[in-house]
């Protein structure tokens, strides 16, 4: 059973799965694994989809994003620096993944016999420089899901910040690294000295660019009293509507600090 209507009421029973009709956007399975740079696999899953539709994906999707169609890309081709929403669509065909660049299901482009439910059951970030996605892992079969890329190669494509060496508040835009659907961040920060003591502070806010350190939303600290490097590794809750800002609170000499963008959290 690929797609179908379920009745008001309290819950149902679709085979052996109980849908509470309370437990609005279940969802199960669907898991996302990366193939290559443009291959990617869904797993088996369940979910709800709409405000009754349910949608059953008994076996694995593979994915090839340089075609469009069903099991490939909605609309387009593949493009740099850009997230894209892998969506679930049934309909009399059966049960499809399309990666999209709309997060609003409103927004996919429509596949022939796959127009009667959808659901956006995970998401990637395409590599910020060329057309392809890095390697990454996601973990979490639920409506909540983590996506790791530290095992991306090479290791430097989701630098963010480069050699900041500014005095005075200077800020990142989070939208240029994470998806719409993302609630959290993790990231890498990395302060180097080459000459001379000094420290840094990295900072968050939805006007970043104006905090101090006072301002008590500053959140990474960054100190040395000779030459070395200071890294500091930080689950942080952000949004891509916001910033996070950055700045040398005492400058050393030849200083470079930088940041990576290692993974982040989103629910479904």
């Amino acid at each position: 059973m690929n797609g179908v209507a379920l009745p008001q009421g309290t819950g149902v029973v679709i085979g052996e799965v109980p849908i509470p009709q309370l437990l609005r956007n279940y969802i199960n399975g669907f898991q996302l694994t990366w193939v290559s740079n443009t291959q990617l696999t869904v797993g088996s899953g369940q979910a709800q989809a709409g405000v009754n539709g349910w949608i059953d994906s008994p076996s694995l999707i593979p994915i090839n994003l340089a075609i469009v169609g069903p099991s490939g890309l909605d609309t387009g081709i593949l493009a740099a620096a850009t997230p894209y929403a892998l969506w679930a669509l049934s309909g009399t065909s059966g049960v499809t993944i399309v990666a999209s660049k709309s997060f609003a299901y409103a927004g996919v482009a429509p596949q022939v016999g796959y127009g009667a439910y959808g659901r956006r059951v995970g998401s990637f970030m395409s590599d910020p420089v060329v057309a392809r996605v890095n390697y990454f892992h996601q973990s979490g079969s639920g409506a909540g899901r983590e996506t790791d890329m530290t095992g991306s190669f090479p290791a430097y494509d989701n630098q963010v910040l480069n050699n900041g060496a500014s005095t005075v508040p200077a800020s990142v835009s989070c939208a240029a690294f994470l998806p719409p659907s993302a609630y959290s961040a993790y990231l890498l920060f990395e302060g180097s000295y080459s000459i001379g003591a000094g420290s840094g502070t990295v900072y968050w806010g939805n006007n970043a660019a104006g905090a101090t350190l006072d301002s008590g939303v500053y959140a990474s600290f960054f100190t040395t009293t000779d030459a070395g490097r200071s890294q500091s590794i930080v689950w942080q809750t952000l949004s891509p509507t916001q910033t996070f800002g950055y700045y040398w609170f005492s400058r050393p000499a030849n200083d470079l600090l930088n940041a990576w963008f290692l993974g982040y959290r989103e629910t479904l």
